[in-house]
């Protein structure tokens, strides 16, 4: 965290005011790239990371990119989401930031490097020059912004290299006095970025080469299980040390896998010592091969859907929610797939532990998944997701098929 608390203050008192411009570059390391593989802990340990940067008066703005929700997929809402933390953390870049608004509402809709210089760069330079003039000294800005999932800004994969591009060349300027942590999957346009332009001005942690995650896994399994015995009044030796060590060698380094076998053992059902039994002794087999990064994973997620009353289906239906809950509420899916309380009840009584899972005549609100990996498991191919495997193809068409049942009924007037 030293490299956080180290404010980047002293480099923007050279920094041209709101009317000067520069061409000038450094090579000044101000960017952090957290990456690594699915479930790995990126957002957890980003989280976290926010939370002490907030507690210390540091963090200046986040932003979570999530593939979950159409309005965090793209970048449209990513520098007014960054203006207006920063009018709030920041109190001389307010005026400016809302005078800029107000110059010009269409900014919402200009292009991305349009919206930074207008929402972002130029008030801050407008700001610091104030301050500079100020009778008193002003308090030191905070300085650490934080961007998560970015390899989830997927509707359309560019933004991904027009936000790092946008943002490597406001830090080399020295018009943008902050630090930033990026964490994402190494996925191939921000690699090229961080082996690239990008590569003197970041450090870079890679989760799966410079982190040993078991003594975290660890951790976190013994303080979750230590709230879950408190939950149920358990006896203090449950579980045992070799439950939770076989836990930490099945997670394989994966915080994922620790995650979701915790909700299952924590779920509605109230049963933790005979879901952390049944957890312990699922049994690797062909249904995942071990070959695979994720195999501890994908078999937990097998074992816990075939313990619902029809696995293909609620399989089906996870993947169906995937496309459509960023769009429609809980009551709506229900409404649209023809799901009664029964139906419901079946299909979802299982699946709290992958994701959220409202009651069936809660209208307004809206089902989430954990984690993308339980999607990428289901459409990934028949020979690792076996029998709950379903394509794509037919995951839209099963969804067009109910649209026109639904039509139909709605034409007839059934209910």
């Amino acid at each position: 965290m030293t490299w956080l608390r180290t404010s980047r203050r002293r480099e923007s008192d050279s920094l041209p005011s709101s009317n000067e411009t520069t061409t000038t570059t450094t090579t000044t390391t101000n960017c952090l790239w957290v990456t690594g593989a699915a479930g790995t802990g990126k957002t957890a340990i980003l989280q976290s990371i926010a939370e002490t940067c907030a507690s210390e008066g540091n963090l200046a703005a986040t932003f979570f990119f999530s593939y979950r929700w159409a309005e965090r997929d793209n970048y449209d809402r990513f520098v007014p989401t960054i203006a207006y933390q920063l009018a709030q953390k920041i109190e001389s870049t307010r005026e400016f930031i809302t005078a800029a608004v107000l110059k010009d509402i269409s900014i919402f809709n200009q292009d991305f490097q349009s919206q930074l210089e207008a929402l972002v760069l130029h008030p801050l330079a407008q700001a610091r020059e104030k301050d500079s003039q100020a009778d008193h000294p002003r308090p030191p800005w905070p300085h650490v912004i934080i961007i998560d999932a970015l390899d989830e800004c997927q509707f359309n994969i560019k933004q991904q290299t027009i936000i790092l591009e946008a943002l490597h060349k406001a830090l080399q300027s020295h018009r943008f006095p902050f630090r930033i942590i990026i964490a994402s999957r190494p996925e191939k346009l921000i690699r090229t970025h961080f082996s690239g332009s990008g590569s003197k001005s970041t450090r870079r942690i890679h989760l799966d080469e410079d982190y040993d995650a078991n003594s975290d896994i660890r951790l976190y399994l013994q303080s979750s299980f230590n709230a879950i015995r408190a939950k149920y009044h358990l006896d203090e030796s449950w579980p045992s040390d070799a439950d939770v060590q076989l836990l930490v060698r099945r997670a394989s380094g994966q915080f994922i896998y620790a995650s979701t076998a915790l909700k299952y053992i924590d779920d509605p059902s109230q049963q933790p010592e005979e879901h952390l039994h049944h957890v312990l002794n699922i049994e690797a087999d062909h249904q995942a091969p071990e070959t695979h990064p994720l195999a501890p994973l994908d078999i937990l997620y097998t074992s816990i859907l075939n313990r619902c009353p029809d696995p293909t289906q609620s399989a089906l239906t996870v993947q169906m929610i995937s496309v459509l809950h960023s769009r429609l509420s809980a009551g709506s899916i229900n409404h649209l797939l023809g799901y009664r309380p029964q139906d419901h009840a079946r299909i979802f009584d299982g699946l709290h532990s992958l994701l959220h899972v409202p009651a069936h005549d809660n209208p307004d609100a809206f089902y989430n998944l954990h984690h993308k990996t339980l999607v990428d498991f289901l459409e990934s191919t028949p020979t690792r997701a076996q029998h709950l495997f379903n394509s794509k193809k037919l995951v839209y068409s099963k969804i067009g098929a109910q649209y026109l049942k639904l039509c139909t009924r709605t034409a007839t007037g059934e209910q």
